[in-house]
């Protein structure tokens, strides 16, 4: 699950331009402070002490201990630097070694210490010139803001989030800097949280007054003492198709659709069982596995988001969907046979992938969980705290939470896949039998816009799909008393993407994608309402099929097994 184009574009970036590269890329069109500027300008100022909680793979780790290969790597980034990339291509065995995580504790392996990069360091910029978060804080600075009223709660993204706090002590630290913000600035605290950052704060949200010593024992009114407003950025609140296939096979869009010989040497570098083997061993990756079973996700019989084709300009699959004779909710699906004009069959939905991957896990995971008599128990409760179908807000009256999040981009959702594709892998060393990829994504399968190199897409913001994005927050926190039991306010905003073309590689001040839209002005002007404590002057903005998506899925959920979700 790599976010579209953060890790595939700062490779290319580098492995074109290297030595030549800026120091930081200019952007979004327009400077980055310009919504910060035309808010300060209409009396928009700041209020509220920030939080802010960042996403998957988009934050630095840094190398505390090591074994001999990475002997000179002391505090240099193993993730988000250049550094990074050099030591992926010439020593990627030695890079891996130290990026992996014990199987038994998922914590560091023997002999190796890496922990996050800290402040706002961590994740304003990636892999040199590649920004992340700078548009966020510039903005924020015009309006008021200094590093005094704001936290960056940067964390370990590869770790189950109950080792987050037994091993770096994330949450207790939140709570302490939440506490103090508070106390200090005689105001409650505003969180900005982004694409999986949203999944570690949903966890957070149970983890605050669960009883010690699994929790942080507080008591139930916490929230609503503390906590003013939640601004969940690309949330992907019930998962993501492409985290799935990762977990499954080590691969995804992000692999298939790199086009020529960027594309063979990424596959060189990292194999698909290598990836598998890695993306299993993240514990934090697991939040992403889609939530809500057959009942969002759908069957080969239909999907809530069959027909979702016009939100995303028609490259999507849900009128194509007829044409290919399987639903999105046929996830995976083959051909009868391996030429072209082969007919498509149903091979597995969502929930039966899930099931598989737990049930592999068990079986093949590293023989020391038996041992400990505790398979996948640490999983299973981050799991279950992260779903909101499941799960439910705290009760606090006063509280409002902001979804915001792009659409109108093809994001991944289903795959024509072949066993035949991963027999055919050769045997790597150092991979046990377990590791094998049990299919891959059959690249030959191409059907117009409906398929795409064995690629099926649906609406979303290019890495997290529309029902993920948007069904909690226009339905279940809305709708059910149960999810939702102190009424807090709920205000939903969709911004379709605008992008500049050719212009902007980065897609300019209108791009929806899921890491970009951090520089989206839309988005800006409205965090910055947020930050100055203007939440309920925002109004509800649809622009996508979620409505009738999400009519969809209330009666399937109502007659799902709770067991499946």
């Amino acid at each position: 699950f790599f976010p579209e184009g953060v890790v595939r574009d700062a490779l290319a970036e580098y492995a074109q331009n290297l030595p030549s590269l800026p120091s930081r890329e200019p952007a979004p069109a327009g400077g980055l402070g310009l919504p910060g500027l035309r808010a300060a300008a209409h009396g928009v100022s700041a209020k509220h002490p920030i939080l802010m909680v960042p996403g998957f793979v988009t934050s630095g780790l840094e190398l505390w201990k090591g074994h001999e290969c990475a002997g000179a790597q002391f505090r240099r980034r193993l993730w988000g630097t250049l550094d990074m990339l050099s030591l992926l291509t010439t020593a990627k065995d030695c890079w891996l070694r130290h990026m992996d995580l014990d199987g038994v504790t998922g914590a560091d392996p023997p002999g190796v210490r890496v922990r996050a990069a800290q402040s706002f360091d961590a994740a304003d910029y990636f892999a040199g010139s590649f920004w992340v978060w700078a548009p966020v804080l510039e903005s924020l600075a015009h309006i008021g803001y200094t590093s005094s009223e704001l936290h960056f709660a940067a964390y370990d993204w590869r770790l189950p989030f109950a080792v987050l706090e037994t091993r770096d002590r994330l949450f207790s630290q939140i709570r302490a800097w939440v506490e103090s913000a508070v106390r200090s600035r005689r105001e409650k605290v505003v969180v900005v949280a982004h694409s999986m950052g949203c999944n570690v704060w949903t966890y957070f949200l149970k983890w605050i007054s669960h009883p010690h010593p699994d929790g942080g024992g507080a008591r139930a009114s916490w929230i609503e003492e503390h906590i003013e407003t939640i601004a969940l950025i690309g949330a992907p609140q019930l998962g993501a198709s492409c985290a799935l296939c990762g977990i499954s096979a080590g691969d995804s869009a992000s692999f298939t659709l790199v086009p020529g010989v960027l594309g063979m040497t990424l596959n060189a570098v990292v194999s698909p069982a290598t990836r598998r083997r890695v993306m299993r061993a993240f514990g934090a990756a697991q939040s992403l596995v889609p939530m809500g079973g057959n009942a969002v996700w759908g069957d080969a019989r239909g999907a809530p988001d069959d027909d979702d084709a016009a939100a995303s300009g028609g490259a999507v699959d849900g009128e194509g969907g007829a044409a290919l004779g399987l639903s999105l909710g046929a996830w995976l699906g083959q051909r009868d046979a391996a030429d072209a004009d082969a007919a498509f069959r149903p091979y597995a939905t969502v929930e039966d992938a899930v099931a598989a991957m737990r049930h592999d896990a068990l079986r093949s995971q590293d023989e020391r969980w038996a041992d400990r008599g505790k398979p996948f128990a640490v999983w299973e409760t981050q799991r279950e705290w992260n779903n909101p179908l499941v799960t439910p807000l705290p009760h606090a009256p006063s509280l409002k939470i902001a979804c915001l999040y792009g659409v109108g981009i093809p994001t991944e959702r289903a795959y024509i896949v072949s066993e035949a594709l991963a027999r055919a892998q050769p045997a790597e060393d150092g991979l046990r039998a377990g590791d094998a990829v049990p299919w891959l994504i059959d690249r030959a399968a191409s059907n117009g816009t409906a398929l795409v190199r064995g690629v099926r897409s649906s609406d979303g913001d290019g890495t997290v799909n529309l029902v993920s994005l948007g069904y909690t927050c226009y339905s279940a926190w809305r709708k059910r008393r149960d999810l939702n039991p102190a009424g807090a306010h709920i205000v939903q905003r969709e911004y379709a993407d605008e992008k500049q073309g050719i212009a902007s590689l980065r897609g300019g001040p209108g791009t929806a994608q899921h890491v970009d839209i951090l520089g989206n002005h839309a988005l800006l002007d409205d965090l910055l309402m947020i930050a100055a404590g203007r939440t309920l002057e925002l109004d509800d903005q649809i622009v996508s099929a979620i409505p009738r998506i999400a009519d969809a899925i209330d009666p399937r959920l109502a007659a799902a097994d709770a067991s499946s979700l």
